[in-house]
Parts: structure tokens; C-alpha cells; sequence
């Protein structure tokens, strides 16, 4: 598989999350909502991550590089980060403040 290949694999995958996010949250089933936006994020940040020569074997590991590669170098804005901080750390409190999509 190429490099164009598995980046667009991950992106398709966070899209299917995002949209099953968007029916759990009309289901009411805020929790699982939220679950399905934190790894639609995850994908995106790995993809971004791999289309940059990085892998990483864990969720810890891509979250911190991914700060490290695009916030903290300036290329995305902190407030990206402090904003998806609750999903991020899957605190259940986000699921108060979820919005609809």
C-alpha cells in the first residue's frame, strides 16, 4: 500500500467516524459521540503525522507529536489544541458541552 494509499484510508476513516458521531449524538448517545470524535481527530492527526515521515504505536505518542509538529512549530493555531483538550483526554465532561455537528 502507498503512502497516498493509507493517508486516504485514515481520512476516509475519520470522516465515517464524524458522520456516525452526528447519529449517536441525534440518538442521544452523547458518550459513544464523543468517543467516535476523538478517533476521527486521532486519524486526522496521524495521517497529518504520516504524511510527514512520522509513525507512532500509541495514542499518547501521535497526540504529543502531533502538538509537537503542528501546534507548538506554530503551523496550527494552540487554540486547535486547547479546544479538542476535553476529546482529546475522552473526558466525560465533554459530552455536556457537545454541540450538535
Amino acid at each position: 500500500m502507498t503512502l497516498q494509499d493509507e493517508l486516504r484510508v485514515m481520512l476516509e476513516k475519520a470522516r465515517r467516524y464524524i458522520k456516525s458521531a452526528a447519529v449517536l449524538q441525534l440518538e442521544g448517545d452523547h458518550d459513544s459521540a464523543v468517543s467516535r470524535l476523538y478517533y476521527a481527530m486521532f486519524y486526522c492527526a496521524e495521517a497529518l503525522l504520516l504524511a510527514r515521515g512520522h509513525s507512532f504505536s500509541s495514542h499518547r505518542a501521535v497526540i504529543s507529536a502531533f502538538a509537537q509538529h503542528f501546534v507548538r512549530s506554530g503551523t496550527l493555531p494552540p487554540e486547535l489544541l486547547s479546544g479538542c483538550g476535553p476529546l482529546l483526554r475522552k473526558d466525560s465532561s465533554a459530552t455536556t458541552s457537545l454541540s450538535p455537528l
